[in-house]
């Protein structure tokens, strides 16, 4: 008589942590994008801080993988939200092809290796087949 699993192939482990993830994201994602016009554009900016730090605690604590979208958009000094006016993203291409992004908040520079893709050889035959006049 041993332990039943419960669930099967389909299931997920930590659900309830994934979702609470997952909203955090969103509300971070959320507070960044708002615009107040008075004092409390600095609050909603901590506040998004303080969630994106609390979604890497939750992630920690359980060794649970942040998708590398979500953790590339978060700054890893003070964890604001990198969006386009939080930060400044610039293609390089001196040692291969990178993207260098560089926080708005405390200036740290982050470099991001970018694929790329070579097409199959049979993609380039088919290529060349139809380009040739029949």
């Amino acid at each position: 008589m041993g332990k039943s699993k419960k669930g099967g192939k389909g299931t997920l482990r930590h659900r309830e942590a994934f979702q609470r993830m997952n909203y955090l994201h969103q509300a971070s994602q959320y507070l960044m994008r708002i615009k107040d016009d008075g004092n409390d554009q600095r609050s909603t900016q901590e506040l998004s801080r303080y969630y994106n730090v609390t979604m890497k605690t939750v992630a920690r604590r359980l060794v649970l993988r942040i998708d590398r979208s979500i953790k590339r958009g978060i700054c890893k000094c003070c964890h604001s939200s990198l969006s386009g006016d939080t930060s400044r993203v610039r293609i390089r291409g001196n040692r291969g092809k990178h993207a260098v992004v560089t926080c708005g908040k405390c200036g740290s520079v982050s470099r991001y290796y970018a694929r790329v893709e070579k097409p199959d050889d049979a993609d380039e035959a088919q290529k060349t087949d139809e380009t040739k006049p029949t």
